[in-house]
């Protein structure tokens, strides 16, 4: 009799253990990305590099902008899995991601768990903040309860102004065009155009928003300028260089190699 009772205790826990390890939040938990925390998910799961993902999308987004970005898990197998992606300071929504995803806290996390097998890919949308300048999105991703969990690479943007329109039909005339050389090993030229007087101010930062180098910064009379930046004592990578002029913001990226 006792042990009838103890198979039947031992059945019991093994089916509460499954039940578990199966649906543990199948509604997903916001908070775990690097936005955050650098714990992740390891209250439930253990870390691992077999799980990886990535944030696929442009690199440049007007201010205000909405654009589709995807989230790709790859793992070798079947699995149920799970994620949770944030923005630093933009807006997230479902969109293309309806049958995976659901908001939470801001954030985006899988509205039950996510199968698949091998890989699979899942759409959403980003809006940019209304003013130029740079921004973050994070993702923290896993699989089964208490399976692995991993970050994915953290997507960097720069958030630019939009082409205005005057009168209806004329482009601005303020302009920042691409660097020359790109990439370029230690020097390269930027070149600009203002259409009438302006305090101006060029400003290089690097990949994290740090600023490298003020390049202007003063009054500038109409007309088409070019300045010199030399990547001397700079380690090899990429860097963003902002134009402000007038009510005119633009920001381009340039790739240093050495």
């Amino acid at each position: 009799m006792k042990l009838n009772i103890f198979k039947f205790l031992a059945t019991i826990f093994i089916i509460a253990l499954s039940f578990q390890i199966s649906y543990s939040y199948p509604g997903g938990r916001a908070g775990c990305t690097l936005k955050t925390t650098t714990a992740g998910c390891g209250s439930c799961h253990s870390f691992g590099t077999s799980l990886t993902g990535t944030i696929t999308g442009p690199d440049t987004v007007n201010a205000g902008q909405t654009v589709a970005f995807s989230i790709t898990l790859n793992r070798s197998g079947s699995w149920k899995g799970g994620l949770d992606i944030a923005a630093q300071f933009g807006t997230l929504a479902i969109g293309g991601g309806s049958a995976y995803l659901k908001m939470l806290s801001n954030e985006l996390v899988q509205s039950a768990k996510i199968n698949f097998t091998n890989s699979i890919t899942i759409q959403f949308d980003y809006t940019a903040p209304a003013t130029p300048g740079f921004d973050t999105l994070y993702a923290t991703i896993d699989v089964n309860y208490s399976g692995m969990w991993n970050w994915t690479p953290n997507k960097k943007l720069v958030i630019k102004s939009p082409s205005g329109i005057e009168n209806g039909t004329i482009p601005v005339t303020y302009n920042l065009i691409q660097n020359f050389p790109n990439p370029f090993n230690p020097v390269t030229k930027i070149n600009y155009s203002l259409p009438k007087s302006s305090e101006v101010k060029l400003t290089v930062y690097d990949l994290l928003g740090n600023k490298i180098n003020e390049l202007v910064n003063t009054a500038q009379q109409s007309g088409d300028y070019t300045v010199e930046f030399r990547g001397d004592g700079l380690s090899s990578g990429v860097y963003f260089y902002k134009l402000e002029a007038g009510n005119f913001t633009d920001i381009k990226r340039m790739t240093l190699i050495k």
